[in-house]
C-alpha cells in the first residue's frame, strides 16, 4: 500500500494521523490540500470508477437473469488449469 509522503512540493495535509509519521498535522483555514488540477482530475476518476461500479452492478444483475448463465462454467472460463483458483 502506498501512502502520501512528504516531499518536496507535495501539498497533501490532514487533520487525522499521518500513516507516515503518526502525528496530526491541521491545514491552516484557507489553504488548499490538492492543486486545483489535481483536484479535478481526483473528481473525474472518482465519477468514472463510479459510473464503471454502477454498470458492472447492472451487467451482473443482467447475467444472474439468465437462464443459460452460471458461475460454475462462468469460474471454468478463468481456471485454466482445471486446479480450482485462479492465477496471473
Amino acid at each position: 500500500m502506498t501512502y502520501f509522503k512528504d516531499t518536496p512540493g507535495n501539498n497533501f495535509n490532514s487533520k487525522s494521523t499521518s500513516p507516515v509519521r503518526g502525528k496530526k498535522r491541521k491545514i491552516p483555514a484557507g489553504k488548499r490540500i490538492l492543486r486545483e488540477d489535481d483536484e479535478s482530475r481526483l473528481v473525474v476518476a472518482l465519477k468514472d470508477l463510479c459510473d464503471l461500479e454502477y454498470q458492472l452492478e447492472n451487467d451482473k444483475i443482467a447475467l444472474s437473469l439468465r437462464t443459460d448463465f452460471n458461475l460454475i462454467d462462468a469460474f471454468g472460463i478463468f481456471d485454466k488449469n482445471k486446479n480450482g483458483y485462479v492465477i496471473n
